[in-house]
Order: C-alpha cells, then sequence, then structure tokens
C-alpha cells in the first residue's frame, strides 16, 4: 500500500488514491479478511494431526487421513498418496463391530470410515469431543497385524 494513503472517516476507513485524486472507499472488512485469508486457511491441529476418518486400501490395509483428505500429519499443497506403504496400517480386531463403533454414520460398511462430519466437529462442543475421544480410544487399542 506505499502508493495509497491511508485515512481515517468517521463513517468508514478510506484508501485515497493519488493518482485520481478523489477518495476509494475500501470495505475495510473485505479488505482485511481478502488480506487475512492465507492466514485463515492455515489448519490448526486437529484438521492436520488428528484423523477424520480412514481408508481401506486394496491390500486390506488402512490409511488414516486427516481434515484436510492428507496423511495424518502432513498438510500443504503437496499430494498426499494414502496408498503409499509409509501410511499402511493392518489391524487386529478392526471387524464389522468395531467399524461400525467408528463410522459416523454407522454402518461401518464402506471402504471409507468418518470419525466426524460438520455437524458433530470435536470443537463446536464438550459432547462431540467426548464422541471423537471414545473413538480415538478404540484405535489406540488397536494392535498392528505384522503379516503382510
Amino acid at each position: 500500500m506505499a502508493e495509497f494513503e491511508s485515512k481515517r472517516s468517521t463513517i468508514c476507513p478510506v484508501i485515497v488514491n493519488p493518482e485520481h485524486n478523489a477518495y476509494h472507499i475500501v470495505n475495510m472488512r473485505h479488505y482485511l479478511s481478502r488480506a487475512n485469508n492465507k492466514e485463515q486457511n492455515m489448519p490448526n491441529a486437529r484438521q492436520v494431526l488428528f484423523p477424520y476418518g480412514m481408508a481401506k486400501n486394496d491390500d486390506g490395509s488402512w490409511s488414516f487421513f486427516n481434515r484436510k483428505y492428507k496423511a495424518v500429519g502432513i498438510h500443504g499443497d503437496d499430494w498426499s498418496d494414502w496408498s503409499d506403504p509409509k501410511h499402511k496400517l493392518r489391524l487386529k480386531g478392526l471387524g464389522p463391530a468395531t467399524l461400525k463403533k467408528l463410522d459416523i454414520d454407522g454402518t461401518g460398511t464402506c471402504d471409507r470410515i468418518f470419525f466426524y462430519n460438520d455437524a458433530t466437529n470435536p470443537e463446536r462442543s464438550a459432547e462431540n469431543r467426548n464422541a471423537y475421544f471414545e473413538k480415538l480410544a478404540i484405535l489406540i487399542n488397536l494392535k498392528e497385524d505384522l503379516r503382510r
């Protein structure tokens, strides 16, 4: 904004463009939201470090993904391949009953299981958070199946 001079008005902040010798009233809320857009789109810890769901791979293993649909712990613009062997887990005890408990829809029959949705986001309420933590407790107790 070096070429513009900022002035305050009783109505709203304005930006003066000296080239036009006129006041160009800018909706500062819109201007600031555009300037801060990058910061607003930065993910928080839940969106990156905690699982949003899991996807079943062709070989029967599972990959966990975060709210940004990347492997848990991955963020940024780069592609995240869930089928990469370093993101795959074979888990003992992950049968139909367990999948049903983990699935937000309560079915557990799909190749993709979601632990919460926008309405049950763990940040919205203590009830949602507790329901999510119960699912994490189930996951924590599963053991890796080392047979390949």
